[in-house]
């Protein structure tokens, strides 16, 4: 009825049916997606025991997966990033098993696995052409013949290859009535919400509410209190307050017009002060965001395996996977950032509005087999063995021991008011990247009180609130 993919709340939908008597509904839910995390990460083993060959890097790299605190975090929740990530993984060990072996089989599978991501969430997109680009690279003069292996694989009769190729085909046309679909009906692959419902039902939601009334007030179609008025109609307290704090926002940057970030400082801005806190610790209704020096010990890890990776990637033979595996990962990064996100920047002057870390976990699974592949591979094996020992404790104080120390009151009980998207905490902006006036500008209306401004003087409205105070 959206015209949005559909894969997730279907097989969820379909499997509610069967949920045990007596078993509570969003505790249903939740083990499903337990088992979809468990299956992502028995995936990605598996690749990795196509790529490497050592057990330090095999099991540095199961640590890092299994200890990424937001991963962790998002495996036992209801959502359909759990589908998409295992998807995902499935899709890469599809590619790099028909690279390996050119079985017509593994591309069959991996056709397969792409369009069913596509039926799962939008930002799929991205990661199947570039998994699709990979495989013109990789096969470039071979396409063909790959293509007439594939047709004689199917005609073989083989049950189970004909069996997916009926998958295929299924979610083939599916994908066709559902994009292609929008594309005659809405003019692009997924339409806005009002081409496909009326502003009441739109408004139901709570995201678009949201930015609908800041559209509204951005483009001079309502005041600022009208404005604040129609906040009233989003429910939940956390999502009112941000849509608040981003009237304030707006108010700020009319009165300024400030200059706006450049990409790459934008794409800079958000992975160090958006991305890492909430990939390495929780962004959701309650946050725990990494502060810096939490951050410190992955910075550091991360940048020794980036400068390695650049000195010791080969383009032939087996080194020719790691180029892929961290060229994919970098280039769904930069699609993320610099295009979806910075695009998103340029119209509502908030740089971390929408900004998420479990967005990149697509990629999650190729860019810690690079981190492990080269963190280890140029040292010998005492060394290598000693550097499992102290990556691998960072990576697991990190996660479940990290949370029990810093979870207070608010995740075992009541939540409270808490923002839909809180920012990093404790974390102050140059005035130049927070695109609001200096210290003691006018962050809000000359009414303060009639856009909930914060006491806190001279703070611009996006600046994160110290750890442990309370926001909104």
């Amino acid at each position: 009825m959206t015209r949005v993919p559909f894969l997730y709340h279907f097989v969820l939908g379909k499997l509610s049916v069967v949920r045990p008597p007596g078993v509570d509904g969003t505790l249903w839910l939740r083990l499903i997606n337990v088992v979809l995390s468990m299956m992502t990460v028995f995936l990605a083993y598996r690749l990795a025991q196509r790529l490497v060959e050592d057990w330090p890097t095999r099991i540095l790299f199961l640590v890092m997966v299994t200890n990424t605190l937001m991963f962790t975090f998002i495996g036992a929740a209801v959502s359909y990033d759990n589908l998409t990530n295992l998807l995902a993984v499935a899709g890469l060990a599809a590619l790099f098993g028909f690279l390996r072996s050119g079985r017509p089989r593994e591309l069959l599978a991996l056709l397969v696995w792409l369009l069913l991501g596509s039926l799962t969430k939008v930002s799929f997109l991205p990661l199947a052409m570039f998994l699709g680009m990979i495989l013109l690279l990789d096969r470039r003069g071979r396409i063909l013949t790959d293509i007439r292996g594939l047709v004689v694989e199917i005609r073989s009769g083989k049950p189970s290859t004909v069996a997916l190729a009926i998958v295929g085909l299924v979610v083939l046309a599916a994908n066709l009535w559902l994009y292609g679909g929008n594309l005659v009906r809405y003019g692009k692959p997924v339409p806005a919400c009002q081409q496909v419902l009326d502003l009441e039902a739109c408004m139901e939601n709570r995201i678009f509410a949201r930015n609908w009334i800041v559209a509204q007030y951005r483009d001079g179609e309502t005041t600022l209190d009208e404005a604040i008025r129609a906040t009233t109609k989003i429910d939940h307290a956390g999502d009112r307050d941000h849509a608040i704090r981003l009237l304030r926002n707006e108010v700020a940057y009319k009165e300024s017009n400030p200059e706006l970030l450049p990409v790459l400082d934008y794409m800079d801005l958000i992975w160090g002060r958006g991305m890492k806190p909430a990939i390495f610790g929780i962004q959701a209704h309650v946050s725990m965001l990494k502060p810096p020096s939490a951050l410190l010990p992955y910075n550091l890890i991360l940048l020794a395996a980036f400068l390695l990776w650049v000195r010791g990637c080969t383009w032939g033979g087996a080194g020719r996977s790691w180029v892929y595996l961290g060229g994919l990962s970098l280039a769904y990064f930069v699609f993320l950032a610099g295009m979806y996100l910075y695009s998103g920047y340029l119209v509502s002057h908030a740089p971390f509005l929408g900004v998420q870390g479990r967005y990149i976990f697509p990629v999650l699974v190729p860019a810690c087999l690079v981190t492990a592949r080269f963190l280890l591979g140029p040292f010998r094996e005492a060394i290598r063995v000693a550097l499992l020992v102290v990556v691998s404790a960072v990576f697991i104080y990190g996660d479940l021991p990290y949370f029990l120390r810093h979870a207070g009151d608010a995740w075992f009980g009541a939540a409270g008011s808490v923002s839909a998207e809180p920012q990093a905490q404790g974390l102050e902006r140059p005035e130049r990247l927070t695109s609001v006036p200096a210290v003691g500008g006018p962050w809000c209306s000359p009414d303060r009180s009639s856009v909930g401004c914060s006491t806190a003087r001279g703070r611009p409205p996006h600046v994160p609130w110290p750890p442990g105070s309370k926001r909104g």
